[in-house]
């Protein structure tokens, strides 16, 4: 990889940390050149604006989460092993960056139409990997045949980040980490029986 290649991540890296500290109004550039050990010059190289700056580094993390989706569906383990592990990364991402996500104060008019589209593909994108674990799963007889994809795979994510962040918002987890077993277990009833 090229020291450009290297250092644009740098950035988009620093960037995920102090906008989780200060939040997207507060975020100073010079926070973010500081945090990756660069000069504010340099992240104008890269990036022309906060915004745009913001707008990768939520690609830049999208790309991450699907790429440890498409390992785990790839992975050569049953279907509930792969939903298993699927929620345990979830969760993780979410203990990991909670606090960015609680601190995002971007207002929706902020937020260019061509993030808005590049993230509805996005999910389309990741919701077709899951879909193919499903018709795979279907097919060897480890899930009912009935199921609606476009259902199936709304409802998982939904229950479990909803699972997840009421215990992150209650304050009942001390440690980092909220592990997603029940949700799975309470799925599984309705997706294998």
């Amino acid at each position: 990889m090229s020291q450009k290649g290297n250092k644009r991540e740098d950035i988009l890296r620093a960037s995920m940390k102090i906008f989780a500290q200060k939040g997207f109004h507060n975020t100073k550039v010079d926070d973010i050149a500081l945090e990756a050990g660069i000069g504010k010059g340099t992240v104008y190289q890269y990036f022309e604006s906060k915004i745009h700056l913001f707008e990768e580094m939520v690609f830049y993390y999208i790309e991450i989460y699907k790429l440890q989706l498409i390992e785990t569906v790839n992975a050569n383990m049953s279907f509930k092993d792969k939903l298993l592990k699927l929620a345990i990364n979830n969760s993780k991402h979410m203990a990991e960056h909670f606090n960015m996500v609680q601190k995002l104060d971007v207002r929706a008019d902020m937020i260019s139409d061509k993030m808005k589209k590049t993230m509805i593909n996005k999910k389309r994108e990741m919701y077709d990997v899951i879909g193919e674990m499903f018709d795979e799963a279907i097919k060897k007889g480890e899930v009912r045949k009935d199921l609606d994809k476009e259902v199936v795979i709304p409802a998982f994510f939904g229950a479990l980040n909803g699972y997840c962040a009421t215990k992150y918002q209650e304050g009942m987890m001390k440690e980092s980490f909220v592990d997603p077993t029940p949700v799975v277990l309470f799925l599984e009833k309705a997706l294998c029986e």
